[in-house]
């Protein structure tokens, strides 16, 4: 059985590169090389015997060749029309999704996304047909203690689909081997449209999505993942800016920032006031930056990440009692701004303060199923005393920076005077 399994992969290697063959189903060819061989011993066999019957020993070479040479081209013709039927195609197709935006590939809600999907053909193969899709998919990740209170939290996610958009893109047919079929397609994207949102309890991702059905082959696929931008809310601007305090025995403490909407990768600056009603020792002020990921599933518990691997997916954290579902505290940004330094009653301390905010896809956004919320806090921390915290929430937005300050009226009302 080897010898001649052996011999059929060298023939099927070789039909490989004979140019015309090799553009031919590889059902086809092996149809045609089997009905050919076939077709050739079988008759090459009758012939030399009917051949010597009448003619003696030299009519068994013509009769032989005759008869093969019938067998061969009868062989063919059946076996690449009715063997070939019942053999089932090999072959592979490179699919391949390419946008018209070059590099990363980033819009913006009721935009179109524009493009071709690319098939390489590998090899000759009939295709059924194939579809594409614009998918928008929520991933939203819980933890809760077993029942008995003992042991380590169970986590389970859940997933969740918001919008899906199906074209009929690639039509049935044959695709030649070597030759690059390209097929366009557009997609607009919802102008409610949820952001790209890359977190670790919720996310959210938009996908292109290619399916290629050519039978007896496995599912033949393609996926890119797009970034869809989160705009800036077109939120009233407060001229005087947004405040937070905190009051209590020693001091009052106050947060202050000039406006409450900034873009991935801007800085957040802003003022901390100190408001003291006693003599205070202060061990340091700090500026600490917060994103929130919430998720309503659980056994209503926050977990303070400390430290965490992007690379693994474990972190360090502590887990408490409160809140609503699921919630994780993560600290994007903990610095020092003052301290140590003593503060007299009546003497109030103001110092400006700035953080930078991460460009990682991780903007404000609300679902039914969960949340993303960011936070600036000042943090007063006092020898041998709890720390006194002011928090003022933010809205993160992943569109251009100068956005937000054309939805200002201060800020273009400065542009005016300057020109």
């Amino acid at each position: 059985m080897r010898i001649p399994r052996r011999w059929s992969n060298v023939a099927w290697a070789v039909a490989d590169r004979v140019p015309l063959l090799n553009q031919l189903q590889s059902r086809v060819r092996k149809g045609l090389l089997l009905g050919a061989a076939i077709g050739l011993l079988s008759c090459l066999v009758i012939g030399g015997a009917l051949g010597g019957l009448n003619r003696g020993t030299g009519g068994i070479l013509i009769g032989g060749i005759s008869g093969g040479i019938a067998g061969l081209i009868l062989g063919t013709l059946v076996g690449a029309v009715l063997v070939s039927r019942y053999m089932t195609q090999e072959g592979h197709v490179t699919v391949t999704i390419r946008p018209d935006s070059p590099g990363e590939v980033h819009y913006v809600p009721g935009e179109c996304i524009n493009g071709f999907v690319e098939l390489m053909p590998e090899d000759t193969l009939k295709i059924q047909g194939g579809k594409m899709y614009l998918v928008c998919q929520g991933v939203y990740a819980y933890d809760q203690l077993p029942e008995d209170g003992a042991g380590q939290p169970e986590y389970q996610q859940e997933t969740h689909q918001y919008s899906t958009n199906e074209v009929d893109i690639i039509p049935a047919g044959i695709v030649r081997r070597g030759i690059l079929q390209r097929y366009p397609f557009s997609f607009p994207i919802p102008q409610d449209a949820l952001p790209t949102h890359h977190g670790y309890i919720c996310a959210i991702r938009w996908t292109l999505d290619v399916v290629v059905d050519a039978p007896d082959l496995p599912p033949l696929d393609a996926h890119r993942e797009i970034v869809v931008e989160a705009a800036p809310p077109a939120l009233p601007t407060n001229p005087e800016g947004y405040q937070s305090a905190t009051s209590s025995q020693p001091c009052q403490l106050l947060l202050h920032l000039p406006r409450a909407v900034y873009a991935e990768g801007e800085q957040v600056s802003g003022r901390l006031h100190v408001i003291p009603s006693e003599d205070m020792q202060v061990k340091e002020i700090s500026i600490v930056l917060l994103r929130v990921e919430n998720t309503l599933k659980g056994d209503n518990h926050f977990v303070y990440v400390s430290g965490w691997d992007a690379e693994s997916g474990l972190f360090r954290g502590q887990r408490r009692s409160g809140g609503q579902g699921t919630s994780y505290i993560w600290v994007e940004s903990e610095r020092p701004v003052i301290g140590p330094l003593e503060i007299e009653n009546g003497k109030s301390v103001t110092h400006p303060f700035a953080v930078d905010l991460p460009t990682e896809c991780r903007p404000t956004f609300t679902t039914k199923e969960g949340r993303v919320t960011w936070k600036v806090g000042v943090v007063l921390a006092r020898p041998d005393q709890p720390d006194i915290r002011a928090f003022h929430e933010i809205i993160v937005h992943t569109g251009a920076p100068q956005m937000a300050e054309i939805l200002d009226p201060e800020a273009r009302l400065t542009t005016r005077d300057e020109r």
